[in-house]
């Protein structure tokens, strides 16, 4: 294998690698937007449940 071959599949190692963080990245800022919104209705939820009690 010749250093232009090599460059060369270095060159698509790095893409492969750059689109599976993008992917990964792109989930991991899902997961946190899903994160927020479970812990705002555990809020709601904790908050109405405190609303009942005092009831």
């Amino acid at each position: 294998m010749d250093l232009r071959q090599l460059s060369v599949n270095v060159l698509d190692q790095n893409s492969l690698v750059e689109k599976a963080l993008k992917k990964a990245s792109e989930k991991s800022n899902q997961a946190v937007s899903e994160l927020k919104a479970n812990q705002k209705k555990m809020q709601q939820l904790q908050q109405e449940q405190l609303e009942l009690v005092r009831a």
